[in-house]
Formats: structure tokens, C-alpha cells, sequence
């Protein structure tokens, strides 16, 4: 078939057309791709982009772009924009990539070069430059909490690269308040390249996806720090650190080394003075591969080109659990002064530190499987002082020789053990296949420690360690003083689970310290042993044994303690302590007491003149509910006739209360009996109590109480303490108290004066208010009224039948007519006191109080002597302050016979008074310049009448009445802020025209006379009174 010529011409001009219309879109496309990624457009776009997007502003120059290939920029300067403040200056940087290379899977940085790069980081009031041109935005508290997954999965596998050079680093620190850092001249060398991955773990295993790593820092130039703080540190600092690893065909190759000078660092206080630290550390190490080694060629710390430490390491089959370690030590020594010198530099304390000596590392060599390891060490020190405040310690020798066989993996957590391992259960403690120390020492001062542990499976654990002439003033300078020596023994023949342990220490010349008073010198013996428990889930101790002798200067024993204990600590806590003596031989513990303890226990010095004993069982048990305290003690005081005095207890202490199952008193000769119970609730900071209390004593027969007071009848309280009220009843029935004044227990003569109390009968129910909150001030209402309102007369609750002695008030023995202060004999008359007694609203009101008088000599009946009458006595005991508390009485005294009180006197005279007296008190904190007294005397013979004015009366005073009175019908007497006001009514003879006499009256008053000169007065006027007499004139 023949073609037409102009069909062939269009033929050929379809390829032509279909290049054209391609080349069209590709011209446009690429026109646009140059455009958009041209220098000017991209450093105008990141330009907007951080300005539009932060609080920055952006000035660099793009000298080449390039979506495919990267970019080159240079003078990079990021600045807060409102401030103008530099965030970062870079003088180059050059960013290499090839992105078609993602297509294959690798993603990556060919370089990426930094030169010259400057960070700044400042704060001005609490604001850093960063956080003002980034402020952070805030996430809202309903945003629930995401966790981390454990790795994160790639859509595609990839390969990652990276070259990064970083050239002369710096970074710029500035606080203000002349705080600052900068960081010049750090360069940095690192490349990675990793395997294929599509997964990222997000831990420590991520170090697994790295092929190859090198890292290089500061490989030939050091870097230069300045810091200001205080202090100034500056200088050039070598820090070179080069990093090496490469995985190829299941084999890594890995090395690295470190070379770490501050030779050149100075360090300046604020003072000024400078200071050094001269220290060099290097390290070399590497793996190798074929042989599973890792390998530490040389790790070495000097000082000032002397060598400190240097060791050689090699830890075989490190890829296998199967590990084993060959490690030794060089020998090395190590001169405390330059360390402390080095180490005052660089704390910038501008004086080196107070230490000083020599440490000398002999031998340290460790060899072995983990499961097997053998170490051997031997370290010595000489002349070694540290100094800690004003106190300076110093050892002449410390030495220390060990070898040791041990199954490493139980202390190194971190290092994973073989599939099959087991822990050997016949270690000691799971660790030690053998363990000897032959040679322990330590020479402290006159000190010395000396010791030797061996532990083998075969033989347990033997361990002695002794000291001698240890000062304790060394360690507790102002508190006590001392030299400690003793022994301890550790053993544990049956199994490491139990340890035993027997101790001996000796304490002479010792001393301490109470409130700026010193005891005396003692001497102090302790010895015990025990048994500790490390099996099972809790720990366990016991003691036995434990005994404790202590001996004053002059050797005599004044102390005794032989006790026993244990305690538990597991889930709950168990404490146990058992105290089967402890005897007090306070005589001869006195001299060896402070003077503060002394001065403390001096009012109770008495009870303690016969030694003293305890016995006792307390245990303890603390768990998540309650405390527990469980306890059985026993007393014995042999002055106060106590050898049976047993105390029990049982007590819990729970989140919202203070439980008391069972606190029990038992004694003397089981007449003594309490009971308490109840519990303390919690309100707040305070306690709520509900209580009950028992408390009882009774005996048929005269039973010694103390050393001069015996009891016979029975006393009974009864009280129950509801939260803030406590009633109760106070009785006694048929007692009878003797009274003894120097200890004798019969009156055998004249020297043993004796008091008999005989037939008190009480029955007293009580309320009291806990709180006080309503405390009745009973002053503001007379006497009269408030006791008239509080309760009419009843029937007497108190009842004393008599008081008498076996001598009279002037001291004469009269076994044959016992002197009976109150009351008369048995079956005579009328009791010697008699009462009704009410107490409430925390008032004592005493009612119809009735005090009688018997006529010494008077055998055959009751004759009155005188009595005491009040209607109106009160003792308000208000919320139990002193300052609150107040106390009245109106007496009536009717024909009291005051002469059986009064020395014999060589007159004869008629003693006989009736008076009226009132006493009133409303402070007793302060009663002196609180109480107001009255006394009306309206009966008083003349004889008698001239021995009281002599007492109330100046001598002068006294002259003129007694001349110039014929009669002194009254006398009066007041108290009143702490002064006695004295008033005298005499009656004297006057003349009159055409009458000899006629009788006047007058009064003489003696006012503001102090207390104390009152009281002085008439003590002496009583002594003078027998020499004297009534009747003598005042001059004589």
C-alpha cells in the first residue's frame, strides 16, 4: 500500500508534540521547585515561621538550599525579640543529606557541621531567656495520664546515619548577682550508623541498634571553664574521651579511653586565695571479641605526677553469664594532706581540709568465677588525724588483712546469672565460701582495737574483737568522760541463721555530766550474752546474762542489775525486757551522783538509806492496730517496811484511744489492794477518761506502813472518772495510826515519844468537776450563807475518837497518864473530833466541826479541858491551781486550857482562854499577801494576860500596861497582807474630886508589826516563859 508523503510528515511529529507537552509541565515544576526552595525564599520562610510561632526573632544568611541535598547557612542569631537578648549565635553551619535515599529505607544526616556556636541561657527576675522566647503551654489537669508503650513500631524498616561536628562549643550561664558559667572551646566528633530496625525500644536496649558509634570529645585541645558562685573556678581543663564501637558478623569490637587533667584549673575564694587541684585520672579499656574479654589496660589517679591508684582488670566471658574476673591492684600510696589540699580547692574553702596521713594499699588482687571469687587485700595506715570542730582525732595504725572466698552475684544486682544458677545454702550468710581476717588493728591515741574474724561453713563464725583504754571524752566531750575497755565474741557453731554473742566491758574512771554538774568517779561492770536470729521473715534477738555492777571511787558496790530481754522486728514488732535484780545501795551511790540528781532526790533521800530492789517482766508488741504494754514488777523498799509490793499492767495505745485493760497493786502482806480500769479517748489534742478505781487497805492488826507509822483498820476510794466529772466515796472504819518519832516501834522510855490516833471513822462521798470550767470562788458569798445553802447539819461522817501521846506537850514521859490531846479514854466522853463533811462542785465544807478537850489526869471520868466549834469551814479546791483555791474558818475556842502546852512555869497561873477566830484565804499560790486572820481573845486571867502582851506588844508598851492597868478584858489580834495588827482593851484607875478611884478604859494598839517578827517574838517568849513566869515585872 503506497503512503501519502504528508501522512508520513505527521507521523513524525508525534514524539516531537509529546516531548513539548511533557516538557511544559516539567519547566513549570521545575521553575517552581527553584523558586520555592531558593536562598532568599527559605531564609524568608523559617524567618516568618519563628516569628509568627514564638517570641524569637530569626537573622541568618542562606548561601545554598536544597530539598534533596540540604543547606548552607552562615551568621545565625536567635534573639528574644521584646528584649533583644541572644538566645544562640552560630558562625556556620552545613547540613548534608540525600533524601532519595529514604526510598531505600536510609534515613540520615551525611553532616551536619556547627563552627563557632555560642548558647546563651539567662534569668533576669526569675525568668530565663528561653522560657521567654518559648513560653511553654499549659496542659489542662483533666488530661488523663498516658503510659510510655515499651517501644514504638515503624510502618517500613529503616537504616539511620548520622555525622555530626561540632567546632569550638560554647556556652554562656549568667544568673545576675555575680553567679555565672561559661563553657569555651568544646568540640565534638560523632558518628552513627545502625542496623535495619522497625522497631524503637524505649530503654537501655535501644544501645543494641547501633552498628557503629565513634565518639570523640576534645581530642586535641582542652576546653576552658569559668564559673563564678561565690567563689571563682578557671582554667584550661583536659577532657578527652574517645568512644569506639562496631558490630560486624556477631562480633562488636569496643574501646575507650579517657584522659581527665586539672593541672591547669584555679581555684579563688572570696578572700582571694588561690588553690589548686592537680588531679590526673586516665583510663584505657577495650573488648575483645574472639576472646569474650573485656579488658581495663590501665586505670590510673595521681596527683602531681605521683600515683595514687593504679589497677589492672580483665573480666573474661563477659557475653556469658558464666563470668570471671582477674583484677589487681598496684601497690599505692595515698597522702591525706594533698588530697585534703586538692579537695579545699575545689570546694573553694580557702584552707585545706583537716585531714592528714597516709593510706597504703599493700596488696588488693581479686581472681575467679563470680560464683567462686578469691580476694585478697592488705591495707595499712599511719599518722592519720581528722579534725571535726574543735575536737582532732588521730590513729597512729589502722591494718586490715583479709582474704575472703565469696559468691559475688547476691551483691551485684545488676549483673545477671547463669540459667541454672542456685544460691548455695551452706554459704555463710549466702555469700561466703570463707572469710578470714587475721589481723585487725587500730591504735586510737592511748587506745587500741584488736581483732580476728574467721567464718567457713565448717566451722561457723569465730570472731573476737578486744579494746583497750578507749577515752570516751574523745566522743562525747561534754557529756562524759572515761576509758572503755572489754571484748566481743561472735559464734554460730549450729548455723549462720543464729549468731551468739558474749560480751565483757569494763568502765573506770568514769564520769558524766547532768545539767553543768559532774558525777563522781565510778567504776562500771557489764557482761552479757545473747543469741541472734536472722532466719525466717523477722529478726530476732535475745539477751541473757545481762549483768551490771557499778562501784564508787571508794569501792563500794552501789548498783546491781542482772536482767535478760529480746526483741522481734518482723511484720509486727515485739519488745521483751526482764529485770530479775536491780539493786540501789543509794548510801553509796550518792557520793557518785551529779550534784543536779543529788539536789532532786533529796527529799526522798530517806526512803533510800536501806538499799533498795526491783524485779520486773515488761513486753512490748507494736503492730498496724495498737502498742501493747504488758508488765509484772515487784518493790522492795525496806524503809518503808514494803518487801512485797507487786505491780501489773496491761495497757494498749490504738489510733483513738489509750486502753487500760488491768493496772493491779498489791503489797504489804496483801492489806494493800488496787484495782484500776477503763480507757482515755481522743478529742482533738486532749483525752476523754473513763476510768474506775479500787484502791483499798486493810488489816486487823497494827501493820508497819513506813518506818515510823503503823496502820490497823481498813481505808477504802472508790472513784469513777466520767469524762470531765469523778465521783466517789472516801471511807475508813476502826482506824487506828501510832506514829513513832524516832523510828522505835514501842515506847520503851522516855527516848521513843509516840502518837496515838485511835477510832477515826469516815464516810465521805465526793463529786469533782475535772474541767474547772465553773469553779466556785466561795468568797464572794459570806461564809455563813454559802455553807447554810450547800447542805443543812446531818448526822457527824468524820469521827476521831482520841489523839494522845506518850509525852506530854513539854516533853515529859508519862507512861502512866498518856497526854490525850483530843477525845479521852475509851469509853469516856465524847470523841475528840466530829464533823459533818460534804464535798461537791469541788468544795471540802466541813459542818458542825466539834473539837474536844480532855482533862489530863482525869482517869476515872470525862471532865472538859475545852473545846473548838466551827460551822463554817470551807476548802475550795476550784480546778486544782493555787492560785484559785481558797480556804475559811469561824472557830469559837470556849475554856481551852493552854497551860499543859506552855514550858512549866514558876508562877502559878490560870491558863484558861475562849476566844473567836476567823481565817480567810483566796490565793493559796500567794497566802502570805492573800489571807486575812482575825483572833478576839474575851476571855483571859490577868495573870496569864501579861505573858500573851509581851508576845503582840514592844517591851516599853508592855511596862506602861502592866503598871498602869488594873484589868485587860479583851485582846485582839488581825492578819492582813502579810502584817499583824494588835489591839489591847485595858482598864486602869483614875482620880476624880471627892472619889479616891474610879476605874476608865483605854485602848493600846500596836499596828503593822511583819509576820515573821511576830512569830519570832513569841517563839522566844515561850522558851523564856518557865524561867520567867506570868507575873514577873517586864523589866527583868
Amino acid at each position: 500500500m503506497k503512503v501519502e508523503p504528508g501522512a508520513k510528515q505527521k507521523d513524525r511529529s508525534r514524539p516531537a508534540r509529546l516531548i513539548f507537552w511533557i516538557s511544559i509541565p516539567l519547566f513549570f515544576l521545575s521553575t517552581a521547585y527553584y523558586y520555592a526552595f531558593s536562598t532568599r525564599n527559605v531564609e524568608k520562610f523559617v524567618h516568618n515561621l519563628v516569628e509568627d510561632n514564638t517570641g524569637a526573632t530569626l537573622r541568618w544568611n542562606v548561601r545554598r538550599s536544597s530539598l534533596l541535598y540540604g543547606l548552607q547557612a552562615t551568621d545565625i542569631v536567635l534573639s528574644v525579640r521584646e528584649t533583644g537578648t541572644p538566645l544562640l549565635r552560630i558562625d556556620r553551619l552545613n547540613l548534608s543529606f540525600f533524601l532519595p535515599s529514604a526510598l531505600a529505607g536510609h534515613v540520615g544526616v551525611r553532616e551536619l557541621s556547627l563552627t563557632n556556636v555560642r548558647l546563651y541561657l539567662i534569668e533576669r527576675d526569675g525568668e530565663w531567656n528561653w522560657s521567654r522566647a518559648f513560653p511553654s503551654s499549659e496542659e489542662s489537669d483533666d488530661k488523663p495520664e498516658t503510659e510510655l508503650p515499651e517501644s514504638i513500631r515503624l510502618p517500613v524498616s529503616v537504616l539511620v546515619y548520622l555525622n555530626l561536628v561540632l567546632d569550638n562549643f560554647s556556652l554562656f550561664l549568667d544568673r545576675g548577682d555575680e553567679q555565672s558559667l561559661a563553657v569555651e572551646n568544646v568540640n565534638l566528633r560523632l558518628g552513627v550508623i545502625t542496623r535495619p530496625f522497625s522497631e524503637i525500644p524505649l530503654n537501655l536496649s535501644m544501645i543494641e541498634l547501633f552498628e557503629s558509634l565513634i565518639l570523640a570529645l576534645n581530642p586535641t585541645s582542652p576546653m576552658r571553664i569559668s564559673l563564678k558562685a561565690g567563689r571563682t573556678i578557671q582554667g584550661p581543663v583536659t577532657l578527652g574521651l574517645f568512644l569506639f564501637r562496631q558490630e560486624a558478623e556477631n562480633s562488636v569490637e569496643f574501646s575507650s579511653r579517657l584522659n581527665l587533667d586539672t593541672s591547669g584549673m584555679e581555684f579563688r575564694t572570696e578572700r582571694g586565695a588561690i588553690g589548686r587541684a592537680p588531679l590526673n585520672l586516665y583510663y584505657d579499656l577495650a573488648f575483645d571479641s574472639p576472646r569474650d574479654r573485656l579488658i581495663v589496660q590501665e586505670l590510673r589517679l595521681s596527683h602531681q605526677g605521683e600515683r595514687w591508684l593504679f589497677l589492672q582488670a580483665r573480666v573474661d566471658r563477659i557475653s556469658s553469664p558464666e563470668r570471671s574476673l582477674a583484677l589487681r591492684v598496684e601497690p599505692s600510696r595515698i597522702e591525706l594532706g594533698r588530697l585534703g589540699q586538692a579537695l579545699a580547692a575545689a570546694l573553694g574553702t580557702g584552707s585545706s581540709l583537716p585531714i592528714d596521713g597516709r593510706i597504703e594499699i599493700r596488696e588488693l588482687d581479686v581472681q575467679g568465677g563470680l560464683t567462686n571469687l578469691l580476694v585478697r587485700g592488705r591495707i595499712e595506715g599511719s599518722n592519720l588525724s581528722f579534725a571535726s570542730g574543735d575536737r582532732k582525732y588521730e590513729a597512729r595504725e589502722v591494718g586490715l588483712d583479709v582474704t575472703a572466698r565469696l559468691d559475688a552475684y547476691p551483691v551485684l544486682p545488676f549483673v545477671r546469672p547463669p540459667p541454672d544458677y542456685v544460691p548455695d545454702p551452706g554459704l555463710a550468710f549466702g555469700l561466703f565460701h570463707e572469710l578470714a581476717v587475721p589481723d585487725l588493728r587500730l591504735a586510737y591515741g592511748r587506745a587500741f582495737l584488736s581483732g580476728n574474724v574467721d567464718i567457713r561453713p565448717e566451722t561457723g563464725v569465730q570472731t573476737h574483737v578486744n579494746l583497750l583504754n578507749l577515752p570516751l571524752q574523745e566522743f562525747l566531750s561534754g557529756h562524759a568522760e572515761g576509758f572503755l575497755s572489754g571484748n566481743l565474741d561472735l559464734f554460730s557453731p549450729e548455723s549462720f541463721e543464729k549468731i551468739g554473742f558474749q560480751t565483757d566491758l569494763h568502765l573506770r574512771e568514769a564520769r558524766y555530766f547532768v545539767d553543768r554538774s559532774r558525777s563522781g568517779y565510778q567504776t562500771l561492770n557489764l557482761s552479757g550474752r545473747g543469741l541472734m536470729d536472722l532466719g525466717g521473715d523477722a529478726f530476732k534477738l535475745r539477751v541473757d546474762g545481762l549483768n551490771l555492777r557499778g562501784r564508787n571511787v571508794s569501792g563500794e558496790s552501789m548498783l546491781e542489775l542482772a536482767a535478760g530481754g529480746s526483741l522481734e522486728i518482723g511484720e509486727s514488732q515485739t519488745y521483751s525486757l526482764r529485770v530479775d535484780r536491780l539493786a540501789v545501795n543509794y548510801p553509796a551511790l550518792r557520793p557518785a551522783l551529779p550534784g543536779s540528781i543529788r539536789y532532786q532526790i533529796a527529799p526522798f533521800q530517806i526512803y533510800l538509806s536501806e538499799p533498795v530492789s526491783l524485779s520486773s517482766s515488761l513486753r512490748l508488741t507494736v503492730n498496724s492496730e495498737r502498742v501493747s504494754l504488758y508488765g509484772d514488777s515487784r518493790f522492795e523498799v525496806p524503809f518503808l517496811h514494803l518487801d512485797d509490793l507487786e505491780i501489773s499492767n496491761s495497757l494498749h495505745f490504738e489510733s483513738d484511744r489509750i486502753r487500760v485493760e488491768r493496772v493491779q497493786l498489791r503489797g504489804l502482806r496483801g492489806a494493800l489492794a488496787g484495782n484500776l480500769t477503763g480507757e482515755f479517748r481522743t478529742a482533738g489534742e486532749n483525752y476523754i477518761p473513763r476510768m474506775d478505781l479500787d484502791l483499798r487497805i486493810a488489816r486487823d492488826s497494827l501493820l508497819p506502813v513506813h518506818e515510823n507509822i503503823a496502820l490497823q483498820g481498813s481505808i477504802v476510794l472508790r472513784a469513777n472518772v466520767n469524762n470531765e466529772r469523778a465521783t466517789g466515796h472516801l471511807g475508813a472504819n476502826g482506824v487506828n495510826v501510832v506514829y513513832s518519832s524516832n523510828g522505835c516501834s514501842q515506847a520503851t522510855g522516855p527516848d521513843c515519844k509516840q502518837l496515838f490516833i485511835s477510832g477515826m471513822e469516815l464516810n465521805l462521798p465526793f463529786q469533782h468537776d475535772l474541767t474547772g470550767r465553773t469553779a466556785v470562788h466561795v468568797g464572794n458569798n459570806p461564809g455563813a450563807a454559802y455553807t447554810r445553802n450547800f447542805g443543812q447539819v446531818a448526822d457527824a461522817n468524820l469521827i476521831v475518837r482520841s489523839v494522845r501521846s506518850s509525852h506530854n506537850p513539854r516533853g515529859e514521859y508519862v507512861p502512866a497518864n498518856p497526854f490525850y490531846f483530843l477525845g479521852a479514854p475509851e469509853g469516856q466522853g465524847e470523841p475528840g473530833i466530829a464533823a459533818r463533811l460534804d464535798y461537791r462542785r469541788n468544795v471540802l465544807v466541813a459542818d458542825d466541826l466539834r473539837v474536844r478537850m480532855y482533862r489530863p489526869g482525869e482517869t476515872t471520868r470525862w471532865v472538859n479541858d475545852g473545846s473548838i466549834d466551827s460551822r463554817e469551814l470551807y476548802f475550795n479546791l476550784a480546778n486544782l491551781s493555787p492560785e484559785n483555791m481558797e480556804l475559811s474558818a469561824n472557830l469559837q475556842i470556849k475554856n481551852l486550857n493552854l497551860e499543859p502546852f506552855l514550858p512549866p512555869s514558876k508562877a502559878s497561873y490560870d491558863g484558861i482562854v475562849s476566844a473567836d477566830a476567823r481565817i480567810e484565804s483566796h490565793n493559796l499560790a500567794a497566802p502570805l499577801f492573800n489571807s486575812e486572820a482575825y483572833l478576839s481573845v474575851h476571855r483571859i486571867s490577868p495573870e496569864f494576860s501579861g505573858f500573851v502582851t509581851r508576845i503582840i506588844m514592844p517591851a516599853r508598851v508592855v511596862a506602861f500596861v502592866i503598871r498602869n492597868s488594873l484589868e485587860i478584858p479583851a485582846i485582839r489580834v488581825e492578819l492582813k497582807g502579810g502584817l499583824v495588827y494588835s489591839y489591847i482593851q485595858i482598864r486602869r484607875a483614875r482620880l476624880f474630886p471627892g472619889i479616891f478611884i474610879s476605874p476608865g478604859g483605854d485602848e493600846i494598839r500596836q499596828e503593822r508589826m511583819p509576820l515573821a517578827q511576830f512569830l519570832d517574838r513569841a517563839r522566844s517568849e515561850v522558851e523564856d516563859f518557865g524561867e520567867r513566869g506570868v507575873a514577873q515585872p517586864v523589866e527583868q
